[in-house]
């Protein structure tokens, strides 16, 4: 890592051979093109230490069935940086001439909600552009804890190119270095 102590930019030589050529996404929906999560935001040090303070506050029975009905989605753009959001639905306010989308929070688990069709993928956190690898961070339990799990899991990015163990090696270590090293890597494709 490199930067001032709350940037998470991945500035190496060896970005493509560590987490992956750049690419498309294999599909943008009409309904992304100009959406973006209102959650959306880079992923620094300060992030990473209020995702560990959530998974505390989550232990606590209140929070505890709460925290895994949603998911984080992130993406590595072209230039190392990682963002992160709720991984939301679109909502098309009405009569809104300008088209202006907001999206909220999706309930994980639960595919037969109505608004599904339109969630917000991986695209939406980087403008729609290239990415390195992407995935998903999410909370669940293990061992009679909640930890956050990483993956690369993306179906727009790496379902066609899927990163190497390294790469998903490499991603893991990022997100143990930003939140702790309890995250634990969950791979979606075995």
């Amino acid at each position: 890592m490199t930067g001032t102590s709350n940037t998470a930019i991945i500035s190496q030589p060896n970005l493509a051979e560590r987490f992956g050529v750049a690419r498309a996404p294999s599909l943008i929906r009409d309904w992304e093109t100009e959406a973006k999560p209102k959650s959306l935001v880079k992923m620094t040090r300060e992030v990473g230490a209020h995702l560990r303070s959530y998974r505390d506050l989550a232990q606590n029975d209140l929070f505890w069935n709460v925290s895994q009905c949603s998911s984080f989605i992130w993406a590595m753009g072209e230039n190392g940086e990682v963002f992160v959001a709720f991984e939301e639905i679109v909502v098309e306010p009405d009569g809104d001439a300008l088209g202006l989308k907001e999206g909220y929070p999706r309930r994980r688990g639960y595919p037969t909600h109505p608004a599904d069709e339109k969630k917000l993928g991986h695209p939406t956190l980087i403008g729609n552009g290239h990415a390195r690898i992407a995935g998903e961070l999410f909370l669940d339990v293990a061992e009679e804890k909640l930890h956050w799990f990483v993956n690369c899991g993306s179906g727009r990015y790496c379902r066609d190119v899927r990163p190497n163990g390294d790469q998903s090696k490499a991603i893991h270590e990022f997100f143990m270095e930003l939140i702790d090293d309890a995250v634990r890597f969950d791979d979606p494709f075995r």
